[in-house]
């Protein structure tokens, strides 16, 4: 005799209520940018500037140049995110024992690891948004405000970041990257390239071979385990840096500009860093909601230097 288990399924162990959460590009972008509070629908961007003409030195005063005040607007979009969770969903699965005792549940019953993973989601959009978000036609979450890329595309004043015609047939490649961020420093205008904060933008993608380009051409001191975890590192031979960005991921752009130059608008600076969380009687069902304002624009788009496949 013997015991007869064919019946039976294969035993899996569920009893774990572990949850393992995937890993999530986060922004970098906003962290480094200029942010503008307070915007409830437009603001502008106070520009000020003045020329100096010479003359001959007599004794006569002649007055010259001007002085100007001009102003550009950035725009923000009311955003929200919602969710409704009904706990009674997790009853029939394993997922029963991450519910408490009884047959009437609260928001306590709600992972907390969801609002964690939601947040990342969040900023992991914002990022992206703030790079490829385009009103006219953006899909999704890039669909509601104009990220960098529309605004210095719309300008027409950013100057020309790629003096060696790399065309979309060549492609950024593992052999090319570094001549193209040399080319785009190169294509710098003069009077930005004393700035500590001169920031040249691209994607993971274009980082890596960049990285990849370098380390074959023996600059081993410029490229470091450090480097390729943190998504910085400085252009060899110049003071440029170079920050990596899911923004720009896919995108084969790099956008090179002052980080003082680069504005995010928003309402509250806390407003994209929280989620409400409540139990609704009504419908016995959890809800979350998170509400803020986005935009983006430049302050001095020509001196945005940016880089495209031609």
């Amino acid at each position: 005799m013997s015991f007869v288990v064919s019946s039976l399924v294969d035993y899996i162990d569920q009893s774990s209520t572990d949850l393992l959460l995937p890993a999530v590009a986060q922004g970098v972008t906003a962290t480094k940018v200029t942010i503008q509070p307070g915007i409830k629908s437009s603001a502008a961007l106070q520009l000020f500037d003045s020329t100096v003409v010479f003359q001959d030195d007599d004794c006569a005063f002649n007055a010259s140049g001007a002085t100007t005040f001009t102003q550009r607007n950035i725009t923000v979009t009311d955003i929200k995110i919602q969710e409704s969770l009904c706990p009674k969903d997790l009853e029939a699965k394993w997922t029963q024992l991450l519910l408490s005792s009884g047959s009437d549940y609260t928001e306590a019953d709600i992972p907390a690891q969801y609002v964690a993973i939601k947040m990342e989601r969040l900023q992991n959009a914002l990022e992206v948004a703030d790079w490829q978000g385009n009103i006219a036609v953006g899909v999704g979450n890039n669909s509601f405000y104009d990220g960098f890329l529309k605004v210095i595309d719309d300008s027409g004043a950013a100057v020309d970041g790629n003096p060696g015609a790399i065309t979309v047939a060549t492609g950024i490649t593992n052999a090319n990257a570094l001549d193209i961020f040399q080319g785009v420093y190169e294509s710098i205008p003069e009077a930005l390239l004393n700035e500590d904060d001169l920031i040249a933008w691209c994607g993971w993608d274009t980082y890596r071979k960049l990285i990849v380009n370098i380390t074959d051409n023996n600059f081993f001191h410029y490229v470091s385990d450090d480097a390729a975890r943190t998504g910085e590192m400085v252009l060899p031979g110049s003071n440029m840096k170079i920050c990596a960005t899911v923004g720009l991921t896919g995108t084969d752009r790099i956008i090179a500009a002052r980080a003082s130059n680069m504005f995010i608008g928003m309402d509250a600076m806390s407003d994209s860093d929280g989620l409400e969380m409540w139990y609704s009687q009504d419908d016995r069902v959890v809800r979350s909601s998170s509400s803020f304002k986005r935009g983006t624009n430049y302050a001095y788009p020509a001196e945005v230097t940016e880089f495209s496949l031609v």
